[in-house]
Order: C-alpha cells, then structure tokens, then sequence
C-alpha cells in the first residue's frame, strides 16, 4: 500500500463556520499528558495524569478586515470556540478558548501574528465537514 503525503495545501483550518486557510502560514495541535509519581521503600508508582492540547496558529495579519481571524479571535477573547483542523482526508474537531492576539512588524516582511489556543476538552477524529481539494482550480 501506498503512502499518501500530506503537504500544506491539503491543510485547512476553520474557526467557527470560516475557513481561515487563505491568511493562515501554519497551525499545530499538539497534546501534552501529565503523570503523578508516588515512590515506597521499595518501587515507584506512575500514574496517568490529565491530557491537556492548544492550537498554535500563525497568520498573516487581518487586523483591517472586519470578519478576519485578528477581529474573529479579538471579539471572543476568553469564549470557547469551535474549530475543525483539516489534513488530507481526516480532521480534528472540537473547542479552543480564543486569546488575544498581539502585533508585529518587521521591515521588508508580511506582517504575521502567531496565537496559542488552549483547547477546551479533547478533539474528535473524523472527516472534515469540508472537503480538501489536492489539485489547483482551474486558471490558477
């Protein structure tokens, strides 16, 4: 059987109902496991803590458009969003608490904005409600 390679064309993210894949450079979810440790004369015990994830995305800045992910993230600072993370034909879904994003510029570069989301509970496994396309629209 043959692997399928997913590049960064066959990745979407979508924040709420908008897709944000056109300003957006990267995004990673990432989970991170907790484990409590208890030691006796004799062994150590390893128990399995929580698993916490965030979003990290980074994006060219939108600041002036109004539905953009700058104002889309502003406006919902400290709410629980809902988000579908898309690579190839599967997708991660679930919930973010939104942060504020910050500003940067530096000369000679596009201005970008790079955000970490705390996810709220664990993703679901599954198809994007959307589809990726893998080939180029016509007259691209």
């Amino acid at each position: 059987m043959a692997t399928t390679l997913i590049s960064g064309k066959d990745c979407k993210l979508k924040i709420g109902s908008t897709e944000f894949s056109d300003i957006i450079n990267s995004f990673e979810v990432t989970f991170d496991t907790t484990s409590a440790e208890y030691q006796t004369l004799t062994e150590t015990y390893t128990v399995g803590g929580a698993e916490t994830g965030t979003l990290a995305i980074t994006f060219a800045n939108d600041i002036d458009d109004p539905s953009g992910l700058f104002q889309t993230l502003w406006a919902a600072v400290g709410t629980s969003i809902q988000y579908e993370a898309t690579a190839g034909t599967q997708a991660l879904s679930g919930a973010a608490i939104a942060v504020r994003p910050g500003l940067s510029a530096s000369a000679g570069e596009v201005s970008s904005i790079q955000v970490t989301l705390p996810l709220n509970g664990m993703p679901t496994l599954g198809t994007p409600t959307t589809k990726t396309s893998t080939t180029a629209p016509v007259g691209k």
